[in-house]
C-alpha cells in the first residue's frame, strides 16, 4: 500500500476508535497498556497515535490495512439495529471456499452486519482479498443472502465478532432488509 502525502500522519484516540469500529475507551486501554504506541500532548491527557504505529498495530492483529485507504475515515452511513441474535450461516471465498460457519446476527443495517461466530477456534480466515457470503436464518430472508467484505474481526466473549460491509444490494435484498428492520 502506498501512502499519499495528503494522508493524515497523526491520529487521536477517537479517530482510531471510529476507524476500528470500537469504543474510544478500548483504544485508550490499548495505548495505556502499550499495545499501540504513541505520545501524550504536553500538560494534557490527550493521546496521539502516529500512522506508523497504527499500521504496525493493524499488521500485528491481522486488521486489513485497506481500512486506512481513502481520505475520509470510515463512518457508519446507516443506523444499526440489534438483531436479537438471529442465527446465521456464513462462508468466505478467495478462489477457494471456507465454511460454512455458524453464528448469530448481533446487529444489521442497510450497509452491513455484525456477526458473532460460534466455534471460533475452527474458523479459517483466508488472506485478502476475499468475499464473505452471509445467509440469515430467518423466514424474512428466505432465498436471500448477502455478499460483502470483512471490515473488522475481533475476539468477543470466547467467540469471534466480525463486521461485514455489504456489496451493492439488489432491490429484493433492500426490501427484505427494510421489512426485517421494521419488525425489530
Amino acid at each position: 500500500m502506498t501512502l499519499k502525502s495528503n494522508k493524515k500522519k497523526i491520529f487521536t484516540t477517537g479517530e482510531v476508535a471510529r476507524l476500528m469500529d470500537v469504543n474510544i475507551n478500548t483504544v485508550i486501554k490499548w495505548f495505556d497498556e502499550g499495545k499501540i504506541e504513541g505520545f501524550r500532548l504536553p500538560m494534557s491527557n490527550d493521546r496521539r497515535i502516529p500512522l506508523n504505529s497504527l499500521r504496525n498495530f493493524m499488521l500485528r492483529h491481522s486488521i486489513p490495512l485497506e481500512m486506512l485507504d481513502g481520505d475520509e475515515h470510515q463512518r457508519r452511513r446507516f443506523e444499526r439495529y440489534g438483531a436479537g441474535n438471529c442465527p446465521v450461516r456464513f462462508s468466505l471465498h478467495n478462489g477457494k471456499d471456507y465454511g460454512p460457519y455458524y453464528g448469530s446476527l448481533r446487529d444489521i443495517s442497510r450497509g452491513g452486519a455484525g456477526i458473532v461466530a460460534h466455534g471460533s477456534s475452527e474458523i479459517f480466515i483466508p488472506t485478502p482479498p476475499f468475499r464473505l457470503k452471509l445467509e440469515i436464518m430467518d423466514d424474512a430472508f428466505e432465498n436471500v443472502d448477502f455478499s460483502g467484505e470483512m471490515v473488522h474481526v475481533r475476539p468477543e466473549e470466547g467467540n469471534i465478532a466480525i463486521g461485514m460491509k455489504f456489496f451493492d444490494l439488489e432491490a429484493l435484498q433492500q426490501q427484505k432488509l427494510t421489512q426485517f428492520m421494521d419488525h425489530l
